[in-house]
């Protein structure tokens, strides 16, 4: 009789430790919960439901979703996206600390961002017309002509004082051998000031005899679009 009772404890016993283990299985090849999505980049606009960052491209903002006081044109910001809708949840303002994962606006995959074909698309990147009436912003096509000694292989940037000038801010993209375009964002009446790059402080333009360049003044006023050039780089002679 014990001997029968012994028995039927251990495979009691058994029974459970199996359908814990079956349990647990069974989470194990469940679908892991989506994670949120960390973008960092600098601000152009925010309002009408959207975030627009200065290298042109737009997200939505999910409505009720707080924004932090204090962020101006230039200010550095990381967004959290919901991977689902691709809204955003969450703005960090100036953040001490980035998530190391986080990406650069620059690399979200251009269907996440504001817009659809059936809404045409201003000449900024990733942000419809309407949007872009409502936020009051412009866009200036860049075009730059560098000099013959450009390594082929360097891409060239613009600076703004958008955001103190960091050297690698918005790269331009390549429609030539020496040419490069991109398309900058305006606010309202703003004017920017700019300089081009070749990614480091140390590769910035220069003048004719290696003097100091003055920024560039874009004013909104002055055009859709503008054609310049570099005439020497810091590091080449």
């Amino acid at each position: 009789m014990i001997a029968r009772v012994r028995a039927a404890c251990v495979l009691a016993i058994v029974v459970a430790t199996c359908a814990t283990q079956v349990r647990v299985g069974a989470a194990d090849v469940a679908a892991p919960p989506p994670t949120a999505l960390f973008v960092r980049g600098h601000v152009l606009a925010i309002g009408r439901g959207f975030v627009v960052f200065d290298s042109g491209a737009a997200l939505r903002l999910r409505n009720g979703t707080p924004v932090p006081a204090g962020i101006t044109l230039g200010s550095a910001i990381e967004i959290t996206l919901d991977p689902t809708s691709r809204e955003i949840i969450a703005i960090l303002r100036e953040p001490k600390t980035m998530h190391a994962y986080a990406i650069d606006i620059k690399d979200v995959p251009a269907d996440d961002l504001v817009g659809t074909s059936a809404e045409p698309r201003a000449s900024l990147p990733g942000l419809g017309a309407s949007a872009a009436a409502a936020l009051g912003i412009a866009t200036v096509t860049l075009t730059v002509t560098v000099p013959a000694n450009t390594p082929p292989t360097d891409d060239v940037y613009v600076a703004t004082d958008r955001s103190n000038f960091s050297p690698s801010e918005i790269r331009m993209q390549r429609v030539g051998a020496r040419r490069f375009v991109t398309t900058l964002g305006v606010s309202g009446d703003a004017r920017l000031r700019y300089e081009f790059t070749r990614g480091t402080y140390a590769t910035v333009e220069r003048d004719r005899s290696g003097g100091i360049v003055e920024p560039h003044v874009l004013d909104f006023g002055a055009g859709k679009t503008i054609e310049t050039s570099v005439t020497r780089w810091a590091d080449l002679d």
